[in-house]
């Protein structure tokens, strides 16, 4: 089950990644983990301001971070920043990411879906064909790397996924937030 979860994710990803028109996040509220992943594919990355959290904190958790993902997180960050990220897990706040480039504009939560729908109706401008074309040639290697490392991917991830500290790791996780609630 779990490996059928991540096969269709990272499917996702490659759609949402070589998508050849506009793609826009509009991020109302945390997104750590898969949610900032979803949200590094798209063309624009829109936050609400707030004490939202947004980043890859997969390490911290007990998750392998595919090469994949790292190559997609540095795409917008820049290299030596997501390595740095990625293995202490750092969450962002709205502004930080904004600073780092990992979302293009910060903005009041009722605010959100209008500006969104701004950075979609800019990008549409353009002749569609060449603006769809030239994305999919700068993301080319981003592109065949996600299609070469898929399998290898997913069998990291499935591998420490089961093993009993990230389990454990998880399970504490679970708890925590489930104490939070009540």
């Amino acid at each position: 089950e779990i490996a059928t979860f991540w096969n269709a994710f990272m499917d996702l990803i490659y759609v949402l990644t070589s998508f050849p028109k506009p793609t826009i996040a509009a991020i109302t509220g945390h997104s750590p983990a898969g949610g900032c992943v979803i949200a590094l594919c798209c063309d624009c990355r829109v936050m609400a301001e707030g004490e939202f959290i947004i980043g890859l904190n997969e390490v911290p958790v007990g998750i392998v971070v595919p090469t994949s993902i790292f190559n997609l997180y540095s795409f917008w960050i820049g290299q030596a920043q997501a390595y740095r990220n990625l293995l202490e897990g750092k969450l962002l706040g709205p502004a930080e990411a904004l600073s780092c480039g990992l979302v293009d504009e910060t903005v009041p939560a009722d605010r959100i879906l209008t500006a969104a729908g701004r950075k979609a109706k800019a990008l549409a401008q353009f002749e569609k064909a060449a603006w769809g074309t030239t994305k999919l040639n700068l993301r080319q290697e981003l592109l065949k790397n996600l299609t070469d490392s898929k399998t290898r991917s997913i069998d990291q991830v499935l591998e420490q996924w089961w093993k009993p500290s990230t389990r454990q790791i998880l399970k504490t996780i679970i708890a925590n937030l489930t104490s939070k609630k009540a």
